[in-house]
């Protein structure tokens, strides 16, 4: 018994220091699956001596187990016996064989499907988009309070920047919101509506505060009504200042397309009057006077109601979107030329394209796609080589069987099938106990998708016809090879 494991220990020990070695390096690939931002910057490839040495351990038990089962076996067969089984076709071992490879397809297929569902999850959000065209959009942040400006400063500085950029010709539009975009989070707040009658939406509304232009800039299409103006922006500044609001006379809020699927169950809302909160002396005092197309506030999954406000004393600290026209590079220069004239240490808070923002977004997509892809990769690889030597060890086991049914008159292809009848009876059986266990895995992972469906037939069906395919190009190796043995040599094996 111990010379039978001596070669699976050194095997066991061999494959977990190349492990150990390659361990830093596999880390670093798993990192560079982020997009390139501060998540990723701030990652390293260290790792744990006690995770590293648990691992190697494992590795050591695992190949002692894996060569003290046949050691056993073995060990448990009288000379007689041996002897007895040379030349008949043996079935001692096989059925454990079999049954670790079907487990090891079941478990492929599991991780396959996984695998597709999020692929599949994040090329829908890539095509989906955050609603507005993000190509030749920037976005960057600034703070004047962190360089000690008071808000009235904040605010002149602020308008001076918003201007200049403007009025560059590199810029084709640009706007200013209080919240940034696809970030994550948002300002929620209920709202109290008066309609044709006075409710209380039933949830918290996203709400953010921009400049006029902003839906025009980002390319959000107005859908009733109109947007913004000079007179609404001085409006929000007066009432935050407790003025009178100048002669339109009227505080505004515009609201996008959900919010009125939801709340007006589709009628035209424009001329409604809203008030921020739910406190029974809320007064809706704030007129609706658009509706734009749902886009992407907190992240690309979501189209929830939201309300936009005319930006006031907010202007303090901003996040600036600009469309330019040229090239990226021409543009990201004007602009930092103007941050750099208006104030050589202004903190910039952020600063990068929309595109560069949606990836951000989808940071857990992403890795999701990318390590299910990878695990079941590997497990693909695994199940092949495990299932090419089963059919190499039968193959091996059976020539002398082989050369006496072609020595009959059998044919090339009757030896094929009999080696690929075995392989084709694994592949079913795991995939059928892998089926059931997709259904579930679909259960678990569902709050991870989106417009896919845990059980999507197309993603099952290409899971199967890859784990397939592969699958008995595997065996077809050893099955030829079969059916090329020679009868008289395979008579002379034994």
């Amino acid at each position: 018994m111990n010379h039978s494991t001596y070669p699976w220990s050194r095997v066991a020990r061999a494959g977990g220091l190349l492990g150990v070695v390659m361990a830093p390096a596999a880390v670093r690939a798993l990192i560079a699956f982020l997009p390139h931002n501060n998540t990723a910057n701030d990652l390293q490839a260290n790792i744990d001596t006690r995770l590293l040495l648990f691992a190697f351990l494992v590795s050591l038990a695992t190949g002692f187990l894996a060569g003290s089962a046949p050691a056993l076996q073995a060990g448990r067969k009288s000379l007689d016996s041996s002897l007895r089984e040379r030349g008949d076709t043996p079935s001692g071992g096989m059925a454990l064989r079999r049954a670790i490879v079907t487990a090891q397809i079941a478990f492929t297929l599991i991780l396959v499907v996984g695998a597709g569902l999020f692929v599949r999850t994040l090329s829908v959000l890539l095509a989906r988009g955050p609603g507005f065209d993000t190509s030749s959009l920037i976005t960057f942040g600034v703070n004047p309070a962190l360089n000690g400006y008071s808000r009235a400063e904040a605010r002149q500085l602020i308008r001076r920047i918003s201007e200049e950029v403007r009025s560059s010709s590199s810029t084709q539009a640009s706007a200013i919101a209080r919240v940034q975009l696809l970030l994550g989070g948002a300002w929620n707040n209920s709202l109290t509506i008066q309609s044709s009658e006075r409710f209380i939406t039933d949830r918290e509304v996203q709400i953010n505060a921009v400049t006029p232009g902003f839906f025009a800039t980002l390319g959000a299409r107005m859908i009733a009504g109109r947007d913004f103006n000079e007179h609404d922006s001085l409006n929000a500044v007066a009432a935050h200042q407790s003025l009178p609001v100048s002669d339109s006379g009227q505080r505004t809020v515009i609201v996008n397309e959900a919010f009125v699927k939801r709340y007006f169950g589709g009628r035209n809302p424009l001329g409604a009057r809203v008030a921020m909160g739910s406190r029974p002396d809320a007064t809706p005092d704030t007129e609706i006077i658009g509706v734009v197309e749902n886009i992407s506030y907190r992240s690309v999954r979501e189209q929830w109601e939201q309300a936009y406000y005319p930006i006031g004393a907010e202007l303090s600290g901003s996040n600036f979107y600009v469309r330019y026209r040229g090239t990226r590079e021409s543009a990201v220069r004007s602009i930092r030329a103007i941050l750099r004239n208006a104030d050589p240490t202004l903190p910039i808070t952020y600063f990068r394209t929309l595109d560069e923002e949606i990836d951000r977004s989808l940071n857990t997509e992403r890795m999701l796609a990318a390590l299910s892809g990878s695990f079941g990769t590997l497990a693909l690889l695994l199940s092949l080589v495990g299932l090419y030597g089963v059919m190499s060890y039968v193959v091996t086991q059976r020539t002398r069987e082989i050369g006496i049914r072609l020595a009959l008159g059998a044919t090339r292809r009757s030896a094929i099938w009999l080696v690929l009848r075995d392989a084709l009876v694994m592949i079913a059986a795991g995939t059928a106990v892998a089926l059931p266990c997709v259904w579930a895995l679909g259960r678990l992972v569902e709050s991870q998708l989106y417009d896919v469906k845990p059980t999507d037939p197309g993603t099952i069906l290409a899971a199967t016809l890859v784990l397939c395919s592969t699958a008995l190009g595997a065996a077809v190796i050893p099955a030829r090879r079969a059916s090329a043995v020679n009868p008289t040599d395979a008579l002379r094996f034994e």
